[in-house]
């Protein structure tokens, strides 16, 4: 009785203090298709999963967006890291660096183009979940 007893105790005080904590993301995890806005302009990242990445794409106010390339991006935990440098304007470029999930990155874009400094807050989502959200709203507006 008291084995039993105490076995209640033991498993009604994990149940009480367990709490499940979502472990970090891995680089496999956030590599893909991301896209997201500032204030004044729509970003379009391709991470790939060794820490290299194929571009940034930067549409803002022009008619034509600004491209470059990622030259590495690192992880610690739950704090991203992407350098980038211009393709389009080869003077420019920025570190993009902030908080992020295998589902949405929350980050700063830091940029120098020519000795002007920039900054942009952006949040990025995955471009296969915005395409889900764009569907099930397309279904919904056909009913």
């Amino acid at each position: 009785m008291k084995k039993a007893i105490l076995l209640g105790v033991l498993l009604c005080t994990t149940c009480a203090l367990g709490k499940k904590v979502v472990p970090p993301p891995t680089m496999s995890d956030l590599a893909g298709d991301w896209i997201g806005n500032s204030e004044i302009e729509t970003f379009f990242l391709r991470l790939q999963g060794d820490g290299s990445g194929k571009s940034v794409y930067i549409l803002g106010n022009e008619e034509k967006g600004s491209i470059s390339r990622i030259t590495k991006w690192a992880l610690n935990k739950y704090q991203i890291t992407i350098t980038c440098v211009g393709v389009t304007y080869p003077q420019e470029t920025y570190t993009i660096v902030g908080q992020v999930s295998p589902w949405v990155m929350h980050v700063e874009v830091r940029g120098n183009t020519e000795g002007d400094t920039w900054t942009r807050k952006i949040r990025l989502r995955r471009v296969k979940s915005v395409e889900r959200e764009i569907a099930v709203g397309r279904e919904a507006a056909a009913r």
